[in-house]
């Protein structure tokens, strides 16, 4: 914590892995150093490093891959996100809904599939909430929360290359909209500037359009 800058600040003690690593890797080399010298005379030796290291790669295979997992490996709406992005060239940018201030453990949910389908998400988490996003992205944008999705906020979107809205119609609690999910779902599809594209379970997706669509 002294050596590192900000480690300090870290609230989690299990992120010593972050480092834990490139001293594991130093004291390995170490001591199959150690070990091939003292069984120089050996010629089975120059076999121990690669046994190692096949040993190593079983075992994180295993360590990777848990028996019991309840993680969702696909989801329809983000997938439609990158391929309409991709089809019209454009990178896969959105906004999740429902916007939290910042410091929410939902936002691991969205985090989870943005990263299955390289989508980069317009808002995140970290323990300690920057000024600068409450004021350009927490303010001016919470009330699309509610379905209110106005002139204003289109422009700052898209100003900033967000293309899509993703949301999360079973992430809804009263802290976000003491309304009933229905509402903001309705609002969201019956509003000219956005394009319903696809949904999965309780994730609906939609492009931010230009010019409002013709009915």
């Amino acid at each position: 914590r002294k050596l590192i800058p900000h480690y300090d600040m870290i609230r989690q003690t299990a992120k010593i892995y972050v480092v834990m690593p490139a001293l594991l890797a130093v004291c390995t080399v170490a001591a199959l150093r150690q070990w091939r010298l003292a069984l120089a005379n050996q010629p089975w030796t120059r076999w121990i490093a690669p046994a190692f290291a096949l040993l190593l790669a079983v075992e994180y295979f295993f360590q990777s891959m848990p028996i019991l997992n309840r993680i969702e490996l696909k989801q329809g709406a983000y997938a439609a996100v990158a391929e309409d992005a991709s089809t019209r060239n454009l990178p896969p940018r959105a906004l999740i809904l429902p916007l939290w201030p910042g410091d929410s453990h939902f936002t691991s949910i969205y985090q989870h599939y943005a990263s299955l389908y390289r989508i980069r998400m317009m808002n995140g988490y970290r323990p300690f909430v920057p000024l600068e996003y409450i004021e350009n992205v927490w303010q001016p944008l919470k009330s699309i929360n509610l379905g209110e999705f106005t002139e204003a906020q289109r422009q700052h979107l898209t100003s900033r290359g967000i293309d899509y809205l993703v949301l999360h119609e079973d992430l809804f609690p009263e802290k976000v909209s003491p309304f009933p999910i229905a509402t903001t779902l309705k609002r969201l599809l019956q509003h000219p500037y956005l394009h319903f594209i696809a949904q999965d379970g309780p994730v609906w997706s939609f492009r931010i359009l230009t010019e409002p669509r013709q009915e």
